[in-house]
């Protein structure tokens, strides 16, 4: 089978919470993207009132999943 897009996403936040960045960035190349995207899609509720910051949000959980989707072709085509 495949690897998931996410594979090494947990490795990589606990290499990070311990101050290895470095490491972090091998397990997986993406990891700093989860916390902000999480965070956004959380709170997507209430950023709904205010339409820019709403815009903008949504760009950007778009990018980041269309980074996440690009890393996975790339890591799956030899």
């Amino acid at each position: 089978g495949f690897n998931c897009p996410f594979c090494g996403m947990t490795r990589a936040y606990t290499a990070f919470f311990c101050g290895d960045f470095k490491l972090a960035l091998e397990y997986h190349e993406l990891f700093y993207l989860g916390i902000p995207c999480m965070l956004a899609l959380a709170h997507l509720r209430v950023l709904k009132k205010r339409r820019g910051i709403f815009i903008a949000v949504t760009i950007f959980c778009t990018a980041c999943a269309a980074a996440f989707i690009i890393r996975f072709v790339l890591k799956v085509l030899p």
